[in-house]
């Protein structure tokens, strides 16, 4: 029998056969002793650091030991590490460590000479932070930096000096059954990414005598003695990992469960259960995925070819015994290709690789609907199928939060699948997603294209091990505050962990419950009571588990915290620390954190770095009069030609680059001066200060050959324009940093440190200069540090600093930045700083307008000034107007395109743009441009309240209704949102539900007792009622409820009640009010209550009096040529029959109408 094989006796005949080691479900694509997931090594690194914004050097690692036991299914492991300072500095130690997936940090210590300083942990002190090196009077201190990543800071290590950091830590081993046995296998992580360094002494020693093991096997020349493992190396560099298979002669229970008791009397004892999941009938061959591609107009354009790079990466790597669809999703769900999951053949594929290049951006984001889509698609024969999310993870609309998809998708008969997300880009929505797949599939994270491939590989690894999904244990009503909570995906066959609080005897079974397709099967299993090989452990287990789920419902650090002190556990707000203090000054987690990924089941790293929401602000109607200035037509000629010079910037350049080789002592600026009249046409160019002849002259054929707005006005300006030089590429490579070898998230560090001591803008001068922004993911993730808790201001300031180093991609980015999260206060100065350069000439424009014979010629003069002012959201409104009058259906969606692309575009002008386009017959399309003001302004109640009144003014009352649902969580119980949803719920005939929240609002005004709003509901609630029971067409059942409800209802005052309707969110509303009296002596009143956003007026005529009754109609300003004046709806009740009229509406102030009321009808 040879190393490797197995003899089996049977019947009196042996029978040998290699040994099966490991369950190979990748089909060749996992190493036999490889660890899921990204390699990291647990071999401590100490980096001697003198100066913030250093990055140091690695200190010598003298001698590495590491001594484990095997207790049964646990592991203890305590590794000591001696570093030498051979430097003549004294330096701050930056201590670096990966742990094994898993497992919990133990103990710390450190020893320098003789004295040896025991760690505890301590709570980090709130509000208070600290940069790497400072670190006085706090000791030594370890702390959470990542996912399986601890981070300590070991101070004034002198020249010559020998420290040694000890870290202790226990995990929960894998578990292989064997008949009458069961081996548990014990791993010490030695391979990693990046050069392994270099150990003077390696001593590992492997104690499975606890465990009982009967036999050992290990790798790398180890040797045994009885149940003991040791390994000793010198001068060693790691290749891979260290790994030990310990056989203990016992038949493993089904379930077992360990039991800590509290560590007071009052404290429950804590119960840990381990027990294998279920193995299924049958194989499957190959992956089921449906894949969900977010298509919303979030997403940036950039990510976006990140998230199609990854797609293809993952379908070019199936194959005909996979499955596959992959679905675009915005508000809607549509198939990329093929429309039903199939077999990935090379006609699927290349249907879906052409279909990806089809998709287009735009619209809002309606996770819980795409999400439900793709997992109605999964077939029942694959219980493995995988729903996988491509985006940032944003919602805009419909299901807002991780627990309303997950309750959405428990509905469905088939419930929960298995869920993976891969999040694209920074600022994700890391906690929401992270929440909603967590215990289902991985969470990965994609910077950008060249990280695409990488992340297919491990979404396939992932979805290739067979799963079994619904799985849930319950331990009975003994057993209180278990985790995990809910159903949960497991591999078949793998060891599944529960952990609770015992508030009685340990339970006798368990009742484990799975679903196999359709069918939800379930059994009762023993549980067997094993002792507790370690409390500490077992308590940190169930906090882990706590402050996870805690920390990703957004329940705040203080509920974690208390729980993580209890169990000396590690946590980003809790640390080791030598001091013996109870709190310490814990450093900036974006200073400490050593990974920043997400690479598969993501905890407190997803909770604490979660993702800013987006600001989701959008101009409105202030911001749109503030944004471009009136101004003389000289001014704005002036302008139109700096911003034309300003776009000649790169040729400008190519023309002092192309002198600076041969001129190095070039000025640093030069001026231009020219002259240029009404027809676009530059005089007299002239170039000063350029410092070189050849120099000027092609500056001057630069800016005389380009191409200047023509106004067609006898006006000529006269410009001075200042060019600023950024420094002329070196001559010479440049010197690369230490810090530029670093991943990038070790650089971040770094650079805050930078930040704080010299700014933002000589730290990035600094990190260009230095090889350290050689991809666009370093490149963006210091530019995010540049500008995080900055005002808008603050940011538009550095892209301009930014601009005059010559990275114009860079400055475009903080640009948009400076929009994308401009609060509602700041919108309007942004705004006003970006389009400084742009000038309406409005008196002149208005003159021409007013000339104009028809729409054409309008159309005309629209554009001429548009080339001045391209953002006047007067010149935009009319172009839109024009065009749909016009029937240019394609020069229409062609401009409704830049509008949508555009960052400074107003709300209402989006919502023009999205009525024009319906109009014009693209209904899709229109759908899409709403859904983008939902998307672009998700916090933003007054974007939202005029998304959802336009929404209504179409008829589209159930995408309103989900529109105001969002507007009621951001303004509960507001008064005005009540009422509009409403009217969107009768719209869409659900008058009980209108009827209801109209009866809120009716008693109370809604939060803030809004007077008008009352008397609105309670007047409209008569009318909603009473066109419900009109409806011939409704159940007995219905009618019978609503003649009740309206029953109920207050009536309406005495007279004559006028209940009027007009078109919403106008923002030239009609002025509304009531004539009455004899003639010569006829007396005008104005309206009862009346909201003009709403589209709601009431009036009365009070009883008796004498004369008709008119109401009356006006306008403030004229409706824009080539848009319709609206209609306005008059209603009121005669002997309790209701009365109706429909009217147009005047054009401007000069045609008022009214409309006569004769006691039985409504005349104009």
């Amino acid at each position: 029998v040879r190393v490797g094989e197995t003899v089996t006796f049977e019947g009196g005949s042996a029978k040998v056969a290699p040994e099966r080691g490991f369950d190979d479900w990748t089909g060749g694509l996992a190493a036999p002793w490889g660890a899921g997931g990204v390699p990291r090594r647990v071999v401590g690194e100490l980096w001697g650091r003198v100066r913030p914004g250093d990055a140091g050097s690695p200190l010598t690692i003298r001698k590495h030991e590491v001594d484990a036991i095997v207790r049964g299914e646990l592991a203890e492991t305590r590794v000591r590490t001696t570093f030498f300072n051979a430097g003549q500095d004294a330096v701050t130690g930056d201590f670096r460590i990966a742990l094994p997936p898993s497992a919990h940090v133990a103990g710390f210590a450190v020893t320098r000479g003789d004295a040896r300083r025991e760690g505890r942990i301590a709570l980090a002190q709130r509000g208070n932070e600290r940069g790497q090196l400072e670190n006085a009077a706090q000791g030594d201190i370890l702390e959470w930096a990542g996912e399986d990543w601890a981070r300590g800071s070991i101070p004034a290590i002198a020249p010559g000096l020998t420290v040694t950091v000890e870290v202790a830590y226990t995990e929960w081993l894998p578990v292989r059954k064997m008949p009458g046995s069961h081996v548990v296998t014990y791993r010490y992580p030695l391979s990693g990414e990046g050069d392994a360094p270099s150990i003077g002494e390696l001593f590992v020693r492997v104690d499975a005598g606890p465990a009982r093991a009967s036999r050992l096997a290990a790798g790398m020349g180890a040797l045994s003695h009885g149940a003991v493992v040791e390994l000793r190396k010198s001068d060693f560099v790691a290749s891979a990992d260290f790994v030990v298979d310990a056989e203990i002669p016992e038949e493993l229970p089904k379930a077992r469960a360990y039991v800590a008791l509290g560590q007071t009397e009052d404290e429950e004892a804590t119960i840990l259960v381990r027990t294998e999941a279920p193995r299924l009938e049958g194989v499957e061959e190959g992956v089921t995925l449906a894949v969900v591609l977010d298509a919303s107009a979030s997403v940036d354009p950039a990510l976006f070819a990140a998230s199609r790079a990854f797609i293809e990466s993952l379908v070019r790597g199936l194959g005909p015994k996979d499955r596959a669809i992959v679905l675009a999703a915005d508000a809607t769900v549509h198939a990329v290709g093929a429309k039903e999951i199939h077999a990935v053949d090379e006609g699927h594929k290349r249907a879906i690789l052409d279909g990806l290049g089809d998709v287009t951006l735009g619209g809002a984001t309606d996770l819980g609907r795409a999400f439900e889509a793709a997992a109605d698609l999964l077939p029942a024969d694959a219980p493995s199928a995988m729903v996988v999310y491509v985006g940032d993870g944003w919602p805009s609309v419909g299901d807002r939060s991780a627990e309303a998809i997950h309750a959405r998708l428990a509905r469905r008969s088939r419930g929960v699948p298995r869920l993976g997300a891969v999040l694209v880009g920074p600022g994700t929505n890391r906690a929401a997603m992270s929440a909603l797949v967590r215990g289902s599939g991985p969470v990965l994270e994609v910077g950008d294209s060249e990280e695409a491939a990488e992340a297919a590989v491990t979404l396939l690894e992932r979805a290739l091990v067979p799963t079994v999904t619904g799985v849930e244990i319950d331990l009975g009503p003994r057993v209180i505050r278990a985790y995990p909570r809910g159903e949960i995906a497991a591999t078949q066959g793998s060891t599944v962990t529960v952990v609770g609080k015992l508030n009685d005897d340990p339970p006798k079974d368990l009742t484990l419950t799975y679903r196999t397709g359709t069918e939800k099967r379930g059994e009762v299993i023993p549980l067997t009571l094993r002792q507790a090989v370690n409390d500490p452990d077992v308590r940190r287990r169930w906090a882990e588990a706590r402050a996870e789920s805690m920390a990703l419902a957004g329940r705040g650090r203080e509920a974690v915290t208390d729980a993580a002190l209890k169990a000396s556990l590690l946590t980003p707000w809790t640390g080791w620390t030598t001091s013996g203090q109870q709190q310490y000054v814990a450093t900036a987690l974006h200073m400490r954190v050593l990974d920043l990924a997400l690479r598969g089941d993501a905890g407190l790293l997803a909770a604490v770095d979660a993702g800013a929401s987006p600001v989701g602000t959008l101009p409105g109607d202030y911001e749109s009069e503030r944004g471009v200035s009136n101004g003389s037509p000289e001014s704005a000629i002036s302008l139109s030609v700096s911003a034309a010079i300003d776009a000649a910037t790169g040729q400008l350049r190519a023309c002092r680059d192309a002198r600076a080789a041969l001129r190095p002592d070039l000025p640093g600026a030069l001026q231009i001066a020219l002259e240029v009249d009404g027809d676009g046409v530059a005089k007299g160019v002239t170039v000063t200060g350029a410092g070189d002849e050849p120099l000027a002259r092609c500056v001057t054929t630069v800016v005389e050959g380009l191409s200047y707005p023509r106004l067609g006005e006898k006006a000529n300006a006269k410009v001075q324009y200042t060019v600023v030089w950024p420094p002329p590429p070196s001559l010479r490579g440049k010197k690369c940093s230490p810090t530029s070898t670093l991943p990038v998230a070790l650089r971040r560090g770094v650079w805050v440190e930078r930040i704080r001591a010299a700014g933002a803008l000589p730290t990035y001068k600094e990190a260009r200069m230095s090889c350290e922004l050689a991809s666009w993911t370093a490149k963006r993730t210091l530019l995010e540090l540049m500008i995080f808790g900055q005002n808008g201001g603050t940011t538009l300031a550095l892209a301009d600093g930014i601009e005059r180093e010559g990275d114009m991609e860079a400055s475009a980015f903080l640009r948009k930045e400076a929009l994308r999260r401009a609060s509602i206060a700041e919108m309007a100065g942004i705004r006003a700083q970006l389009l400084a350069r742009e000038v309406l000439p409005r008196a002149k424009f208005d003159e021409r307008y007013a000339k104009a014979q028809n729409d054409r010629e309008r159309l005309a003069v629209v554009r001429t000034f548009l080339a001045f002012a391209p953002h006047s959201a007067v010149l935009r409104e009319r172009l839109i107007s024009l065009l749909t009058s016009l029937g240019e259906k394609e020069a229409l969606a062609d401009e409704v395109r830049r509008l949508r692309a555009d960052p400074l575009a107003e709300a209402p002008l989006l919502a023009d743009a999205a009525s024009a386009l319906r109009a014009s017959g693209f209904e899709a399309e229109s759908r899409r441009t709403f859904g983008e003001i939902a998307e672009r302004a998700t916090n933003d109640p007054w974007s939202l309240a005029l998304l959802g009144d336009r929404l209504r003014n179409e008829g589209w009352f159930d995408e309103a209704s989900a529109t105001y649902a969002s507007l009621l969580e951001l303004t509960p119980s507001d008064g005005a949102t009540e009422l509009r949803s409403a009217l969107a719920h009768a719209g869409a005939g659900r008058v009980d539900l209108a009827l209801r929240q109209l009866g809120r609002v009716a008693r109370t005004g809604g939060k803030s007792g809004q007077a008008e709003m009352a008397i609105l509901a309670e007047r409209f609630a008569v009318l909603i009622a009473s066109r419900g029971l009109s409806r011939e067409d409704a159940p007995a059942a219905e009618r019978s409820a609503l003649t009740r409800t309206a029953a109920e209802l207050t009536p309406l005052p005495p007279g004559q009640v006028f209940l009027v309707t007009f078109s919403a969110a106008d923002r030239n509303a009609p002025g509304i009010s009531l004539e009455r009296g004899p003639t010569g002596a006829r007396e005008a009143s104005p309206a009862e209550a009346v909201a003009p956003r709403l589209g709601l007026a009431s009036l009365v005529a009070a009883p008796g009096g004498t004369g008709d009754t008119k109401l009356l109609f006006s306008r403030s300003s004229a409706v824009v040529p080539g848009r319709a004046p609206g209609k306005v709806q008059v209603a009121t009740f005669v002997d309790g029959k209701l009365v109706t009229g429909e009217f147009d509406l005047p054009r401007g102030p000069d045609d008022p109408i009214s409309v006569t009321w004769t006691g039985a009808a409504f005349e104009r």
